[in-house]
């Protein structure tokens, strides 16, 4: 309990005057811890970032389930490709490794969500790093109700890199030896 500062006097630690000789107390402001959680913007993009992290698992594991049906499929294929005997062989490869990479790419989201979330340095990097390259592919190379899916991905993209490129942002992720 803190003392009155006129008479001495313990006082209760919320009064305002003191019980004994009214002398108005002093009331201590406790500095409020800072904020652990992100900003908004930052847990949006984490979020986005953890989507797509789940897209990418289904899509890897709708190519590996592709991949084994065209396996166990392959002998009933192969006598009505005629001449192109080398496309099952080629898919059988090809659509697998996809899946695979859609793997690692869900990894790679997953991480730097986790980055953006926590506030890493690394995190802010993996992300940049991540929407330019899917900024990239997204480019439309013709014109299809597919591509316009792809550019409102580059739309998204755009708006987060533009985000993350805010100094105020920036400030965020830079190392403590560098502030």
């Amino acid at each position: 309990m803190p003392y009155c500062r006129n008479c001495g006097k313990q006082v209760p630690e919320d009064a305002k005057f003191c019980p004994y000789c009214g002398a108005q107390q002093v009331v201590e402001i406790k500095p409020s811890a800072p904020s652990t959680r992100p900003p908004l913007g930052l847990s949006i993009i984490s979020i986005y970032l953890a989507i797509a992290c789940a897209i990418d698992i289904a899509v890897g594991i709708l190519y590996l389930l592709l991949g084994l049906s065209l396996t166990y499929g392959a002998s009933t294929l192969r006598p009505g490709l005629g001449a192109w005997p080398g496309l099952l062989e080629w898919l059988l490869t090809a659509i697998p490794a996809i899946g695979l990479m859609s793997f690692g790419l869900a990894l790679l989201n997953g991480v730097a969500a986790y980055g953006l979330w926590s506030v890493r340095h690394w995190g802010w990097t993996m992300a940049v790093t991540l929407l330019v390259a899917g900024t990239i592919m997204n480019i439309p190379t013709s014109p299809s109700p597919i591509a316009l899916i792809g550019v409102v991905f580059m739309a998204i993209n755009i708006v987060c890199l533009v985000y993350l490129s805010k100094g105020d942002v920036r400030k965020l992720f830079q190392p403590a030896s560098s502030l």
